[in-house]
């Protein structure tokens, strides 16, 4: 029995494309999971003003798939009002960050969720944007840009902007 044309190149096509996804798969496999820790600055705004803060923190990078990372991250910094009453918190969120990668630089934005740590645990949520460039085989440069929505005693929109080194774990 004669195939048709038209099937073999469909079946040719899905074969191609197979292979190359595996490729990419593979070669996203090689570049591993990465440690980044990274410090900047945090903006938190509010009904009652606050002070610039400076934050630093931990980042897990874990590529799923090739535009598809999963971020888990520490953050630290203070809750700073004009008015006093300054507060230590900690940010424990898992980040879903959609990537553009390209040759050396890799663009993202994804969404981010959690909990914050003041006095006492209160969920957040947000958005954040940002990029990461290979500087030498391992190591990467990357600045990152958080939108997060805190819903204490009074509503805080935190904007924190880190920059930093993201180590990549390879075989």
């Amino acid at each position: 029995m004669k195939t048709p044309k038209v099937l073999n190149m469909a079946l040719t096509g899905l074969l191609v494309f197979g292979a190359t996804s595996l490729f990419a798969s593979q070669a996203e496999a090689r570049r591993g999971v990465g440690l980044g820790v990274g410090a900047g600055l945090a903006v938190p705004t509010s009904d009652t003003p606050f002070k610039l803060a400076p934050a630093w923190g931990f980042y897990t990078d874990i590529p799923l798939l090739n535009t598809f990372h999963i971020t888990p991250s520490a953050l630290v910094y203070n809750l700073n009002p004009k008015s006093g009453g300054e507060q230590s918190a900690t940010d424990i969120s898992i980040n879903f960050k959609f990537m553009v990668p390209m040759a050396r630089l890799d663009l993202f934005a994804g969404v981010t969720a959690g909990v914050t740590s003041t006095n006492k645990l209160t969920p957040h949520m947000g958005g954040l944007i940002g990029m990461s460039m290979n500087l030498v085989s391992n190591v990467d440069g990357f600045i990152n840009v958080n939108y997060k929505y805190v819903a204490q005693e009074q509503i805080v929109h935190d904007i924190q902007i880190f920059a930093g080194p993201l180590f990549r774990f390879t075989h």
